[in-house]
């Protein structure tokens, strides 16, 4: 089996696009045997859900391939936190509980953030999208202190600091519209070198996603 080094060596864009196809096809066929094979619990379903995200930003890394640098970008970013997440909520019951209680945070500041930007306060939405964050309010008092820490704090937790500050530095110049991205030349920043380290970083965080949720999940092999 070809790994993307060896598509990006060659420079083989269609066998690039097959090892992502390939990639993706193994991790929805460990997901139809794992709604199969485990119970129904917290922990359970919000694995699942990592791995269902990581198929997302897989198939925006495929997209990617054919597009513009800050795609790739942002794949890699998003591949990279769902990374840390996954380590995060694996190592304890009370990371994970963090983790499940920010659902409902982001869901408040999704909400707050449409009303912002609404331009008809009197929008009958607008009335079911308050009442909707009073609920949320009743369910996250008192909460304060399992608020998720930022993801900078994670990866010092989690020993990749040095990872998030080196990736920090590259994809913040693309993710964002920066000086640099807006005045240098098309051909330094969309270069094959810059591509080529998000593409790999990309499948290498997916890939260790994976494995340490499939490693915890599969049953011992016999013998």
């Amino acid at each position: 089996m070809p790994t993307i080094r060896d598509a990006l060596k060659f420079g083989d864009v269609s066998e690039l696009k097959n090892k992502i196809v390939s990639d993706v096809s193994n991790i929805e066929a460990f997901m139809n045997r794992f709604k199969e094979k485990h119970k129904r619990n917290t922990k359970n379903v919000v694995l699942f859900n990592i791995l269902r995200k990581a198929i997302t930003y897989m198939e925006c890394l495929k997209l990617g391939i054919d597009g513009p640098t800050e795609q790739l970008a942002f794949s890699t970013r998003s591949l990279f936190e769902l990374n840390l997440i996954t380590r995060y909520v694996l190592k304890s019951e009370e990371n994970l509980d963090r983790f499940v209680y920010q659902s409902a945070v982001n869901k408040r500041e999704t909400y707050e953030g449409i009303l912002t930007l609404s331009d008809d306060p009197s929008n009958p939405n607008a009335k079911d999208i308050r009442k909707e964050i009073e609920r949320i309010d009743g369910l996250l008092k008192g909460k304060d202190a399992r608020k998720l820490p930022s993801t900078k704090d994670m990866a010092k937790g989690l020993d990749a600091l040095d990872e998030y500050i080196g990736l920090f530095k590259l994809y913040c110049n693309y993710v964002h519209p920066s000086s640099y991205t807006i005045n240098a030349g098309s051909e330094e920043v969309h270069s094959p070198y810059i591509r080529n380290v998000f593409l790999i970083k990309s499948q290498q965080y997916c890939a260790d996603t994976f494995e340490r949720i499939k490693s915890l999940l599969s049953p011992p092999s016999a013998g």
